[in-house]
This record gives structure tokens, C-alpha cells and sequence, in this order.
């Protein structure tokens, strides 16, 4: 990976799958006869990608999660593979949890839509 892509994608699962959410409700929104679930459904779609990623990423030591881990502790953000000390300045448990809890919240939500939808 070469700095720019590693860039691209630390900003996004740090802020883009965030942004992602009010775009996603609004298209769904716009959509005529659509059901309103589908909100509950894409929300929860999207945390659960975004959590994924941070477990998946954070085993396999990916440049990007690196990079999200170092904004997130609000250290200075090193975009260059070389530079990367993972041994020293990458807490592995601290992502994976990240992850955990992004897909509890990804989890929940899905459940939430479906038990409106067939209850109510």
C-alpha cells in the first residue's frame, strides 16, 4: 500500500463510515414506498462493516488501522509503512474491542428494524 491509499482509508474507517450513515437515510428517505426499517437495517449494516474491519485489520496489522489507532489516541499520524512501530505503538486488544462494540451497535440496531418490523 502506498501512503495516499493507506491515507484514503484510515479517514475513512475513522470518519467516512460516520458520514455515511445520515447519506445512506437520506437515500433511503427519498425512495418512495420504502419502508422505514431499511434505516434501522443500513445503520446497523454499516457499524457492523466498520467493525469487521478493525478486528480484521487489527490480527492481519494492516497499515490503515495503524493509522486510525494513532488519530484516536490523538498522536501524530504516521501514513508511511516503514515508520510503523507496531510492536511498541499499536494496542491490538484496544482496536479489537473498537471493533466489538461497533458491532454490538451494528447488532443491535439489525435486531431493533426486525423486531418493529414482524411486531409492530
Amino acid at each position: 500500500m502506498n501512503a495516499n491509499s493507506i491515507k484514503f482509508w484510515s479517514f475513512f474507517w475513522r470518519y467516512g463510515f460516520i458520514i455515511l450513515i445520515p447519506i445512506e437515510m437520506i437515500v433511503i428517505l427519498i425512495i418512495p414506498n420504502t419502508n422505514p426499517i431499511w434505516m434501522f437495517l443500513l445503520f446497523g449494516i454499516t457499524f457492523i462493516a466498520a467493525g469487521l474491519d478493525y478486528i480484521i485489520a487489527s490480527i492481519y496489522k494492516m497499515p490503515h488501522i495503524y493509522c486510525v489507532s494513532q488519530s484516536i489516541k490523538h498522536q501524530f499520524v504516521t501514513y508511511y509503512p516503514y515508520e510503523m512501530d507496531w510492536k511498541n505503538n499499536f494496542d491490538k486488544k484496544d482496536m479489537i474491542k473498537g471493533g466489538i462494540i461497533f458491532n454490538v451497535i451494528g447488532l443491535v440496531s439489525i435486531l431493533t428494524g426486525l423486531v418493529i418490523y414482524f411486531c409492530g
